[in-house]
């Protein structure tokens, strides 16, 4: 995928900011889905640390209301 700026996901990938607003979204449900991606997903490995910040950064992306 080209990262440049303007360059859109594909439309059937949910983007970090709809993935954090969704209604029933949590720390936990984040850090289930990143350990245990769904098979399509590579394996990809993050230490504890990084996974806190993945974490982190989606959760920043949540609506104040």
């Amino acid at each position: 995928m080209d990262a440049s700026p303007g360059n859109i996901a594909k439309s059937d990938i949910s983007s970090f900011f709809s993935i954090a607003n969704r209604v029933d979204q949590s720390r936990e449900r984040l850090a289930s889905a990143i350990i245990f991606p769904h098979p399509e997903m590579p394996k990809v490995s993050f230490t504890n640390s990084e996974l806190r910040d993945v974490i982190s950064y989606i959760m920043s992306l949540r609506e104040k209301k």
